[in-house]
């Protein structure tokens, strides 16, 4: 009985000292987190500010399309608006779209289909009679791409770093967006659809939101 009570002693003791030591370790943890808050006041906004990143980037994914590039270790979105099914229910011209990539990187695209080359090589946009020019991709270049279709033409560029015409959309989506394609051959002026602009914000929303996890 003696070496019972002995025994349970001896646990007793462990758990006790186990205990105090977890007890110590919290405190320190929490004691390390106030200093951290308290030297650098940063420190506590950037992890909530990364936390609504999180809760911002679960709550838009159902509304894009995911495909991962094994080879570069990166993703793409794209939002479901700017599928290829409902590129072609729009029906236009003129077509201009966008998509991020896991990294927060941005990209637009524009389309044009006809019955005749437009050779376009950047595009404007018009937001509260402001208008904005994008870069420009010439002809030759590998993102500025033309294909011959039965009756049609259709020409597609993508701008990799047209950062304030992609931004501009997606904080104006509520206003009306008036795009001009232009090239050698003509011009081709459009508005943005409900759909494309809803598009555009939202891809906008995620960018910026995978762009604050993945800083350090």
């Amino acid at each position: 009985m003696k070496k019972y009570f002995k025994i349970v002693g001896i646990v007793l003791g462990v758990v006790i000292v186990l205990g105090i030591v977890g007890s110590l370790m919290d405190d320190k943890q929490s004691s390390t987190t106030s200093i951290q808050t308290a030297v650098n006041p940063e420190y506590n906004m950037a992890n909530e500010l990364k936390k609504d990143a999180t809760r911002r980037v679960d709550s838009l994914k159902s509304h894009f399309n995911y495909q991962y590039d094994e080879f570069n270790k990166i993703g793409f979105y794209t939002h479901k608006n700017f599928s290829n099914d409902n590129i072609v229910k729009m029906n236009k011209k003129g077509i201009l779209t966008c998509y991020c990539n896991s990294d927060g990187g941005k990209y637009v695209t524009s389309f044009y289909i006809g019955s005749d080359w437009l050779n376009h090589t950047h595009f404007f946009t018009l937001i509260n009679d402001n208008k904005m020019p994008s870069q420009v991709v010439s002809i030759s270049d590998k993102n500025n791409v033309r294909k011959v279709g039965d009756g049609y033409v259709l020409e597609n560029v993508t701008y990799k770093r047209e950062i304030t015409n992609f931004d501009l959309i997606g904080m104006n989506a509520d206003k009306e967006i008036k795009v001009r394609l232009e090239g050698d051959s003509g011009n081709v002026d459009f508005s943005l659809s409900k759909p494309e602009k809803q598009g555009f914000k939202e891809t906008y929303e995620l960018a910026n939101a995978l762009m604050i996890l993945n800083s350090k």
